[in-house]
């Protein structure tokens, strides 16, 4: 049986929200994509789903995670991915260890541009990512920040916990949220 972009994404995701472990499932399905020619026929919120699931349940694969990055780093924009996909996929990134530098920069660019539509969720595990990975894009923070302060108060402690530490790492001024 053959599986579509769509079959595997929810496969992967549901395996990761059970966190029923299954390396083998994982090794093989990361396989599978990675010999795909393109990755055009997965939206962006499959390609979110099956990186959040592999960093979820911590199966490692650094050729599925590099086909992802080179797909979302050759799209002329970023306009389809909504904010969840953007904070899902560098939360992933971040918790898997695994760091490239050309697509934080390149959703960093198209994140600045839908700030207005991030949660606090998105807020800061986007910025959480940045600052885990070592990639401080000076730009995203100064653009969130204002975003960040309209929202504070539905922070989670944990949200606000790596907002205010993302903040100390990146060592970039943030008055309108910090005072």
């Amino acid at each position: 049986k053959t599986y579509n972009s769509h079959d595997i994404s929810n496969l992967l995701y549901a395996y990761a929200n059970m966190k029923a472990k299954s390396s083998q499932l994982f090794l093989e399905s990361g396989d599978v994509i990675v010999a795909q020619h393109n990755l055009d026929s997965f939206k962006p919120q499959a390609i979110s789903n099956i990186a959040w699931s592999y960093a979820t349940m911590g199966e490692s694969h650094p050729k599925l995670f590099r086909k992802v990055a080179n797909h979302i780093t050759a799209q002329h924009n970023l306009d389809s991915f909504k904010p969840q996909d953007f904070s899902n996929t560098l939360w992933a990134y971040a918790t898997i260890g695994e760091s490239n530098p050309k697509l934080f920069k390149k959703i960093a660019d198209a994140a600045v541009g839908k700030k207005n539509e991030f949660s606090p969720q998105h807020v800061s595990n986007t910025l959480w990512a940045f600052a885990t990975n070592g990639h401080i894009d000076e730009h995203l923070y100064q653009s969130l920040a204002p975003t960040a302060a309209e929202i504070v108060d539905k922070f989670n402690n944990q949200g606000a916990s790596n907002v205010a530490w993302a903040y100390a790492v990146s060592n970039v001024p943030a008055p309108t949220l910090f005072g």
